[in-house]
């Protein structure tokens, strides 16, 4: 591959160097174009491991390949940047999606909203998602010549995110925020109604109907007809929801009046069709943590391992409450409004190359912000982007 092919793939700014071995590079490219067009999920250790049995092979033929060759993270991070690829973990929901649904209820929705003479601004999405809002970069908590960090262990400390907006991104309503305590002693002489998020409590902290149907009816109902007012737009809208036992019927989510309804997605189309899952709770989620990255490094805790440890032990629920309605806030109407285009409603707001710049800095701010942090040289950027992901398995 030329410099100049190099470039282009990437859509770096700057040259991109050759690999190391090309004919090892070109097999793993090849590759992983043919695993990735059968859906099948590929991790950055799956990567390194083919490319060093290619190169292996190789070697063994007489054909190529190089006894110097190396599959470290950093040889990765320069795989995906010469192939501009992004984010190797995929979420296997995807490989056990419905995809003979998804035209029949695109026609469905087509009539709803003719029938309904919905725009844009009047067709929302909801969905949850998991957040550990403790969790760290494990290397961020070893020193240089420790190879494990005794008696840490990954925080399961988690809530659940419910966030909703409409398809244009003018109109974030709150988020909902699910713990498991009725009454968290850090929000005791705190007026509940003032807080940024929506809080409400569960046993396991996860969604359930009770939850949803009193946040459709006091909270998104109200929303609606209060943001169709100001845009001079007739009070109705529908709330495209995916259709899980923690969400009541269909049929019982509707106001008073029948003008602000939900509609569900059909099953196992969440991947293929809901907005909110195409990186509107993704960004959300690495802003989030670019934000606890920063709140570290601006306190007071000694310039080192135990002071970050300190640090994490001192968060509380109510710091977890502004920093999650702080990244929702910084999520963009153009960034919502890409995630949109699958179901087919006319013209984005977004520019897509542009948004995916944006993401593109943003991982690299957050990976510049993660090594300011002491003893984090080992961290790599790998390990970084496994941590900005590592709740993709809390499954709601």
């Amino acid at each position: 591959m030329s410099e100049t092919s190099a470039y282009a793939v990437s859509g770096k700014r700057k040259m991109m160097r050759l690999a190391f071995n090309d004919t090892v590079d070109q097999a793993t490219y090849r590759w992983f174009l043919q695993q990735r067009g059968s859906n099948t999920p590929i991790s950055g250790e799956f990567l390194k491991i083919q490319a060093l049995k290619f190169n292996e092979a190789y070697l063994s033929d007489g054909i190529g390949g190089s006894p110097d060759f190396k599959w470290s993270a950093g040889w990765l991070q320069k795989f995906k940047e010469r192939h501009g690829i992004r984010g190797l973990s995929v979420q296997g929901e995807i490989l056990s999606a419905n995809p003979p649904a998804v035209d029949p209820f695109l026609n469905k929705l087509e009539e709803i909203i003719a029938d309904g003479e919905l725009s844009r601004e009047q067709i929302y999405n909801c969905d949850e998602t998991g957040l550990y809002w403790k969790v760290l970069p494990h290397r961020t908590l070893v020193g240089p010549k420790e190879k494990t960090a005794p008696g840490q262990k990954k925080s399961t400390e988690r809530l659940t995110l419910l966030a909703t907006a409409n398809a244009t991104g003018s109109h974030k309503l709150p988020l909902v925020l699910i713990g498991k305590s009725k009454n968290p002693r850090c929000f005791k002489n705190i007026n509940m109604a003032a807080l940024p998020v929506i809080y409400r409590s569960q046993k396991n902290a996860w969604m359930n109907g009770e939850i949803f149907s009193d946040w459709f009816y006091k909270n998104f109902v109200p929303a609606v007809r209060n943001h169709q007012g100001q845009k001079s737009l007739p009070e109705k809208a529908i709330l495209l929801l995916d259709n899980t036992p923690s969400h009541p019927e269909a049929e019982q989510m509707t106001s008073d009046d029948g003008e602000v309804r939900c509609v569900f997605l059909p099953p196992n189309t969440t991947p293929l069709l809901q907005p909110m899952d195409q990186g509107i709770l993704e960004t959300t989620k690495r802003i989030y943590r670019k934000n606890l990255i920063e709140k570290i490094i601006s306190s007071d805790s000694e310039d080192t391992a135990a002071g970050i440890v300190d640090f994490i032990k001192s968060l509380n629920l109510k710091d977890a409450v502004y920093m999650s309605a702080a990244a929702w806030d910084a999520v963009k109407a153009s960034t919502i409004s890409k995630c949109w285009k699958k179901l087919k409603l006319g013209p984005e707001i977004a520019d897509e190359e542009r948004s995916e710049d944006d993401a593109i800095q943003q991982d690299e701010e957050v990976v510049a912000l993660v090594h300011q942090l002491p003893d984090s040289s080992e961290c790599s950027t790998d390990k970084i982007q496994e941590w900005m992901e590592c709740d993709k398995e809390v499954g709601i």
